[in-house]
């Protein structure tokens, strides 16, 4: 209680019409509903309009307001709207809500926190941190003499691809280059159904470390855990122009810094608990 909030709406005809104030209380209805109290100004025509809070999200739907008295006005929670979303083929009786909230409350608690929405977005940030440029030195590793020929440019890039579903795309580029051939590119579009997600891990690639001490690099690789081989991998290779399409039960995205790779691990496990049981078929 106490956030600030706005409502959008037309009261008179008068399009585009903004109020402010605070959202001073949640209501019980007493008949088992909840309505939100908040002191912004309604008038005829703010019906039906959203209550927006400083995030930008719609926490409710203006609903009515006391006529009695000044600064008493009322909102459905979006909670229950989005409920009568999903049944517009046909009506839904204040009963048949109740039930539908009930039985909805035990997931809803397992998957508080941010929405999809925003935890897509997050991703598509956070994944092209894990892009990154280093040199291998092999000269100490094998006695050789230092020379340019015995290092390798590598080049790791992963770019976010379609994040705004239950069906997220990423392209995980790999270049290397040991300057005696032409540079080999390999990109892998990683096709990922959320609900399919059921776990996964953080491991330190101790090759990284192993083949460059001196920078003491360490690799971090997401590997996401599907249910079955539902993961599409499209792996395409630029010396001999080949692409090789299969379907695995994994994916996984490399990062240089272990606390985004967790974070990054963490937001997924969200998303496929905001995802799960959303697929058609």
């Amino acid at each position: 209680m106490g956030e600030p909030v706005v409502i959008v709406g037309s009261p008179r005809g008068l399009g585009g019409t903004v109020t402010a104030g605070i959202l001073s209380s949640v209501r019980d209805t007493g008949d088992g509903f909840k309505v939100l109290q908040t002191d912004a100004a309604v008038n005829p025509g703010n019906s039906g309009g959203p209550l927006i809070n400083t995030k930008g999200q719609a926490v409710g739907v203006v609903s009515f307001k006391l006529r009695s008295s000044e600064g008493l006005n009322f909102a459905i929670p979006i909670n229950y709207v989005s409920g009568m979303l999903n049944e517009l083929h046909e009506p839904m009786s204040l009963e048949q809500m109740r039930k539908s909230l009930n039985a909805k409350s035990g997931s809803d608690k397992q998957s508080s926190g941010p929405s999809l929405a925003e935890t897509l977005d997050w991703l598509k940030e956070k994944l092209p941190l894990g892009s990154n440029h280093y040199v291998l030195d092999f000269s100490d590793l094998f006695g050789a003499i230092k020379s340019k020929d015995a290092t390798r440019d590598v080049t790791f890039q992963t770019v976010p691809i379609r994040f705004d579903s239950c069906t997220v795309v990423f392209d995980f580029t790999q270049t290397n280059d040991n300057h005696i051939r032409p540079p080999l590119a390999t990109t892998t579009r990683t096709t990922v159904p959320l609900g399919a997600i059921a776990g996964g891990t953080v491991t330190m690639d101790d090759e990284i470390l192993s083949r460059s001490p001196e920078k003491k690099l360490e690799r971090w690789t997401v590997e996401l855990d599907a249910t079955s081989k539902v993961i599409l991998s499209e792996t395409h290779q630029s010396l001999d122009n080949t692409t090789k399409t299969e379907s695995q039960s994994w994916a996984f995205i490399p990062f240089f810094d272990e606390s985004i790779a967790k974070r990054v691990l963490d937001a997924f496990k969200h998303a496929a608990e905001l995802c799960r049981g959303k697929e058609l078929f």
